[in-house]
């Protein structure tokens, strides 16, 4: 069918092939064009929530981090980098 979007070929590899068959059992009696669409929004789909897991956890260690930081500064004296800086030579 004519279309202005790009296309891209896939060479149906051995792993393709497996794809292929776990998508016909998903989706029976679809077309192998059907069943790659499918597998990519498929695809997508996990990758994101994969993703969004991972900047959850990021997130989480970095407020760990800064939680431990902010523990750290605590047991110092409140002015202590004050006048540690003011025994720096210019």
């Amino acid at each position: 069918m004519p279309t202005t979007l790009p296309r891209t070929q896939l060479t149906h590899t051995p792993e393709v092939q497996r794809a292929l068959k776990i998508a016909a059992r998903r989706w029976p009696g679809e077309k192998p064009s059907t069943l790659m669409q499918r597998l990519l929004e498929e695809g997508a789909r996990a990758v994101e929530v994969d993703l969004a897991e991972q900047r959850e956890e990021r997130r989480v260690r970095i407020d760990e981090a800064f939680e431990e930081l902010t523990e750290l500064e605590l047991r110092y004296p409140p002015d202590y980098l004050k006048r540690l800086r003011e025994e720096w030579e210019e």
